[in-house]
């Protein structure tokens, strides 16, 4: 089980301590982001089918993943932390950021930050497509893989049927649009892989900033679930998940196992 402690004897170890934990979260997420964009990518080139379901997991993966690093450089709290007022919160907030950007060498104009728009719109689907609804909408053209062109909202005219369009992935151009809101994946990708070269960089600086022996504190040790009570949950699970694929595919349980 690995442990970490930010309890050193003087403040600059502590801050090292505290930056360096914050780092690796960043290099796990820049990781699954930028892993998430070339599977994608070279998927969705090879792919034959228009809705090819790993592909839109690995975009919906690339986007989640990138969002942490851009919220964790750059950001964005509304409520607030135990113990601390919401200026508290901000305030603390905004000083890890900066201090993350400062130590990285991020610029406020980094890729990373591009994936907020699409991202959003992503995830608040049911407001959008709420929208388009509540407001007359005819038809609509969602969630394809594109060869090279797209077809999106044209403006509303007084009469005519209003179509819209929003989720469109072009692999070999690298883009991702909900509707005309456009995510450059080449570009959020390589700042990725940048950012975890500073990484690696900045890492060897922060394990030397921390001197001393570290405190931990008392941890307790549980028992998530017997061993027997883990292995009949995962025997149900599997048998309950044959049957409901079963009904979905038109197939037996014994040929979803098989």
């Amino acid at each position: 089980m690995p442990l970490a402690t930010v309890d050193f004897p003087s403040e600059e170890s502590k801050e090292a301590a505290k930056k360096a934990l914050y780092v690796d979260e960043l290099d796990r997420q820049a990781r699954m982001g930028s892993d998430g964009i070339k599977l994608a990518v070279d998927r969705g080139l090879a792919t034959e089918d228009p809705r090819d379901s790993e592909v839109w997991s690995a975009l919906q993966s690339a986007l989640f993943a990138s969002i942490v690093v851009a919220r964790t450089l750059q950001p964005t709290t509304k409520g607030k932390y135990q113990g601390l007022t919401n200026a508290q919160t901000k305030q603390y907030a905004e000083a890890r950021g900066a201090g993350l950007r400062m130590l990285l060498g991020i610029e406020d104009s980094s890729p990373l930050f591009s994936v907020t728009g699409v991202r959003n719109a992503f995830e608040h689907y049911d407001e959008r497509l709420d929208e388009h609804l509540a407001n007359g909408v005819t038809c609509m053209s969602d969630w394809y893989i594109s060869d090279g062109t797209a077809l999106v909202t044209p403006p509303r005219s007084n009469g005519q049927p209003q179509a819209v369009g929003l989720r469109v992935f072009y692999p070999a151009g690298g883009l991702l649009y909900f509707d005309s809101q456009a995510l450059d994946l080449f570009a959020l990708d390589i700042a990725l892989l940048d950012l975890r070269n500073q990484i690696a960089e900045k890492r060897t600086e922060l394990a030397a900033a921390v001197r001393g022996r570290g405190t931990f504190g008392s941890h307790v040790l549980v028992q998530l679930t017997a061993p027997e009570v883990a292995a009949q949950r995962q025997r149900e699970w599997r048998d309950v998940r044959a049957a409901a694929l079963a009904r979905l595919t038109g197939t037996t349980s014994e040929e979803q196992s098989g």
